[in-house]
């Protein structure tokens, strides 16, 4: 049986927000983890995997068998974050795909 696949909803406190910024696009591919800094300055994070592979976050040494799984086109969202922290993405072997990355203030 495949995987089956599940989509991130969760709805932001709009009224605490006085910005939203957009970052560049991120690509991700198996040669190497790329570490995205979320910064205590902003209320919450909005990543989406807009690549056609799936992508593993976790910490400096995720790989795809270790990592928590965000599947094509889905979102996760990090809310009410107080601390500066890393978190690191990887594709599987000979994949690549794009995060698209979203702060809120």
């Amino acid at each position: 049986m495949g995987t089956q696949r599940r989509s991130t909803e969760t709805v932001l406190n709009m009224a605490r927000i006085s910005l939203a910024q957009q970052r560049a696009a991120v690509a991700i591919t198996d040669a190497a983890t790329v570490e995205v800094i979320i910064s205590k300055e902003h209320h919450s994070i909005e990543i989406q995997n807009a690549g056609n592979e799936d992508v593993y976050f976790g910490g400096s040494d995720v790989t795809s068998a270790n990592g928590r799984v965000l599947y094509s086109g889905d979102t996760k969202i990090f809310t009410n974050v107080e601390v500066t922290f890393s978190i690191y993405f990887v594709v599987a072997a000979t994949k690549t795909s794009e995060l698209r990355i979203v702060e809120y203030k």
